[in-house]
C-alpha cells in the first residue's frame, strides 16, 4: 500500500507539473511524423521543412528512427529542419525584447563530432537571438570529453556549458537550457539535473533571425544525430520542472489522461 501511495502521489506532482508548463508551451517539435519532410509543429503550426543543409539536388539524407517518445528523426550530419521564426512569437512581448525562455528535448548523437578543424556540432540555432546550443569533443582531453555548451543573448557572455564522458553517443539524452533575465542566469540540464549556472547573464534578446533544428546557421555546425520531443517554453522553468520533462518524457500525455484515468491505470497495476 505504501508504495502505491507514492506511485500516486508522484502521478498528482507530475500533473500537476505539466498543467503548469503546458500553459506557456509555444513550441513543438514531437517528430512523430514518420515519414515526408515535415516536423510538425503541434503548438500553433509553425511547422518545420527538413531540407539537406546547403540546399543541394539530392535532398535530405536523414531518416524517421523510433525515439526516446514516440518517433524521432535522424539528423545525418547534411540536413536540418528549417523552422519559421513565427514559432517564436510567444517569446516577442509586444516587441519588449524577450528575456525569458526555456529549450528542452531528447538527443541520440549517433557519433561525437571530432573534425580538428571544426569540432562542434550545433543542436539548434535561432540567429540574431544568438539562441542555441552545442556539442564538442576535444580527443586531448581523458581519451575524448563532450562539453555541451549553450548561449542564450546578444555576444557570449550568457554562454554556459559542461563537460561529461564521452559515452552519451549512442544513447538518449535530455537537454535543457533556461534564461532568466530577472535572475541573471542561464543554466544548463542533463537528464533533468543542473549541470552549469552562469550567474553573469544579463544580456536581452534581440528579435529572432533564422531557426534551424538539427543544424547551425554557419557552414559545418551540423548534428549526427537523432532529436525528439522539441520544445520551447517563454518561461524559465524551475529546477523541479525540468526534471519532470525528463524524467517523464511527455508529461501532457499524463495530463490529458486525468486524475481518474490515473486511478484506473494503477488499479489495473495491482
Amino acid at each position: 500500500m505504501k508504495a502505491k501511495g507514492l506511485i500516486l502521489t508522484a502521478a498528482v506532482v507530475v500533473f500537476v507539473l505539466s498543467e503548469h508548463v503546458s500553459a506557456e508551451l509555444i513550441a513543438h517539435y514531437k517528430f512523430d511524423d514518420g515519414s515526408g519532410l515535415v516536423a510538425l509543429d503541434s503548438v500553433s503550426g509553425n511547422n518545420g521543412t527538413i531540407k539537406d543543409w546547403n540546399d543541394s539536388a539530392g535532398g535530405p539524407k536523414g531518416s524517421w528512427v523510433a525515439g526516446r517518445v514516440g518517433g524521432a528523426y535522424n539528423f545525418n550530419g547534411t540536413d536540418s529542419s528549417d523552422t519559421p521564426s513565427a514559432a517564436l512569437d510567444g517569446l516577442d512581448h509586444a516587441g519588449a525584447n524577450p528575456s525569458n525562455v526555456t529549450v528542452a528535448y531528447w538527443k541520440k548523437a549517433n557519433n561525437l563530432p571530432n573534425d580538428d578543424t571544426y569540432p562542434y556540432a550545433e543542436d539548434f540555432q535561432i540567429q540574431s537571438m544568438n539562441l542555441h546550443s552545442w556539442s564538442s569533443w576535444n580527443k586531448y582531453v581523458n581519451g575524448g570529453t563532450v562539453y555541451h555548451s549553450i548561449n542564450a543573448g546578444s555576444g557570449w557572455a550568457d554562454q554556459t556549458g559542461f563537460a561529461t564522458s564521452a559515452e552519451v553517443a549512442n544513447e538518449w539524452h535530455h537537454y535543457a537550457l533556461v534564461k532568466d533575465h530577472a535572475a541573471g542566469t542561464t543554466k544548463a540540464y542533463l537528464d533533468g539535473s543542473l549541470q552549469a549556472t552562469n550567474s553573469a547573464a544579463n544580456a536581452k534578446f534581440a528579435a529572432p533571425g533564422k531557426f534551424d533544428i538539427g543544424s547551425g546557421i554557419w557552414g559545418g555546425a551540423r548534428l549526427n544525430g537523432a532529436l525528439d520531443d522539441f520544445r520551447i517554453y517563454n518561461t524559465s522553468l524551475t529546477d523541479a520542472e525540468v526534471a519532470a520533462l525528463a524524467a517523464i518524457p511527455e508529461p501532457a500525455t499524463m495530463a490529458l489522461m486525468g486524475l481518474g484515468s490515473l486511478l484506473a491505470l494503477l488499479r489495473r497495476k495491482r
